[in-house]
C-alpha cells in the first residue's frame, strides 16, 4: 500500500524516514511525545542526518494519547528554516498504534480500513467500527507482507541462492492471494469478520503443529 500511493508522487527518488513518537523506555511504561513541538525537532534531525530536503513517509511509533491529533499538526513541519513535510492529503498515511478508540470510532467515516501499522484500533473501537458495519483489513494479514518477504530471505541464505525482485514480488503475490482466501474460508466456516478469521486461521495452525510435533497435553 505504501509504494502504491508514493507512485503517485511525481519524484523518481522517494525519502522514507524512520519512526518517532517514544521519548524513552521506563522500566514499567513508555515515555511518548506527541506534541508539534516534538514532531518538528524530530523532523528536522531526521533531514540533517540524512542529508535530504523532503520526506515523503514518516512513521509514528507511538501516539501521545495526551495530545489530541488536530495539536499534533505535522503539516505545520513544512514551514520554517527547512523544507521537510509530512503529507497531509494523498498519498498520505501516519502509521500509528491504537490510532482508533473508543473516543473517535463513531466520528470515522471510512467504509474500509487497512491495519497498516500494529494494534491501530484498540477492542472496543473494533466493536464500535463493526456495528457500524466498517470492513476491516486486520494488520494480521495487512502486516505480513514484511514478515513473509522475512521469511523468503531466510529460505535464500540456507540455500545460497539470492532471488531477483521480480521473483520476491511474484511469491509474495502467491502467499498474500493464498493467505487472504484461507481468511476468507474461515470467516465463512465461522460466519465471522475478518480478524476474527485470521486469528481463528493462526490459532487453529498452532494447534495442529503442536499436536504434529507431539507437544499435546
Amino acid at each position: 500500500m505504501p509504494a502504491n500511493a508514493l507512485k503517485q508522487l511525481s519524484r523518481e527518488k522517494i525519502e522514507l524516514a524512520t519512526k518517532f513518537g517514544v521519548v524513552k523506555v521506563e522500566p514499567d511504561h513508555v515515555v511518548v511525545n506527541g506534541t508539534a513541538e516534538y514532531v518538528r525537532s524530530c523532523c528536522e534531525a531526521t533531514l540533517k542526518r540524512l542529508g535530504v530536503d523532503y520526506i515523503d513517509l514518516y512513521y509514528v511509533h507511538r501516539i501521545d494519547m495526551s495530545v489530541p491529533i488536530e495539536e499534533t499538526d505535522y503539516s505545520s513541519i513544512s514551514t520554517g528554516k527547512f523544507h521537510g513535510y509530512l503529507h497531509r492529503k494523498p498519498p498520505s498515511f501516519l502509521t500509528v498504534q491504537e490510532l482508533f478508540v473508543r473516543e473517535n470510532a463513531n466520528d470515522i467515516k471510512a467504509k474500509f480500513v487497512i491495519e497498516a501499522a500494529n494494534h491501530p484500533t484498540d477492542p472496543e473501537a473494533d466493536e464500535i467500527l463493526a456495528k457500524k458495519g466498517v470492513v476491516i483489513l486486520p494488520d494480521i494479514y495487512a502486516n505480513s507482507g514484511g514478515v513473509t518477504v522475512s521469511y523468503f530471505e531466510w529460505v535464500q541464505n540456507i540455500q545460497g541462492f539470492m532471488w531477483d525482485e521480480e521473483k520476491v514480488n511474484n511469491e509474495l503475490k502467491t502467499y498474500m492471494i493464498k493467505g487472504f482466501k484461507n481468511v476468507k474460508d474461515m470467516c465463512k466456516t465461522h460466519n465471522c469478520d475478518l480478524r476474527m478469521g485470521a486469528f481463528t486461521l493462526g490459532v487453529k495452525r498452532v494447534a495442529q503443529a503442536t499436536i504434529l510435533r507431539g507437544w499435546e497435553a
